[in-house]
């Protein structure tokens, strides 16, 4: 059994290929498990429930194969979702605490780890139930990713400190998203592994991560 890890998938972003996403996920087996560690569906630049109905075949086929599904900083309205019992898919806020091969994984979306984390915790901690509170939020989200997309510090920072959480916790392997980049190393007695992201740029391009016999690999969709 092979395990795909997506993140970052942002759906409804206009620079994702959605067929290419939709592809992909068409091609994987359905004894194969699906793990989403975070922001995969759009709520900041569009209403996330603009990005469903419009992406709606898509959003459904991704979730038909997915069986772990940890919440980021864009989907966080997936957080209540955490409550509900959806048959085959456990979603989890704000990480995933697993086992494979007699190895226990570590997943966060890595939003809440480095110099910025300290703030997307606060704003974890607003009411977005009133317009005035989602404004602010959204707001300081963007100015935050703004600052760490510009500082690769504030990147390596994050993913240090998720490795740090995760070796605390006893995991040999610890895997992130967040910064959009992919990466695949060891640190210490742990694996950090980063799927990257859907949203296409000059620098960037669609990856994901696949775990196969013991080894993970970044692939190129």
């Amino acid at each position: 059994m092979k395990h795909y890890i997506f993140s970052d998938l942002h759906i409804n972003d206009p620079r994702v290929d959605h067929a290419l996403v939709y592809a992909t996920f068409a091609n994987i087996s359905k004894d194969d498990r699906v793990i989403l560690n975070g922001d995969i569906i759009e709520g900041w630049t569009s209403d996330y429930r603009q990005s469903v109905i419009k992406h709606f075949n898509l959003v459904k086929l991704i979730l038909s194969k997915t069986t772990v599904y940890v919440v980021g900083n864009h989907d966080s309205f997936m957080k209540w979702v955490c409550l509900l019992n959806l048959g085959h898919i456990k979603f989890y806020y704000p990480y995933c605490l697993m086992e494979v091969d007699e190895r226990k994984w570590y997943i966060e979306h890595g939003h809440l780890s480095g110099q910025y984390g300290s703030m997307f915790r606060f704003l974890d901690r607003i009411d977005n139930n009133t317009i005035f509170t989602d404004v602010v939020s959204h707001v300081t989200h963007w100015k935050m990713f703004s600052m760490q997309n510009k500082s690769r510090n504030a990147k390596d920072r994050m993913k240090a400190d998720a490795i740090e959480k995760g070796r605390k916790m006893g995991a040999e392997v610890v895997i992130v998203g967040h910064d959009h980049l992919c990466a695949n190393y060891q640190s210490g007695n742990v694996r950090l592994v980063d799927a990257g992201t859907a949203v296409k740029t000059d620098k960037v391009k669609f990856t994901y991560a696949v775990y196969e016999n013991g080894g993970f690999e970044i692939v190129n969709a």
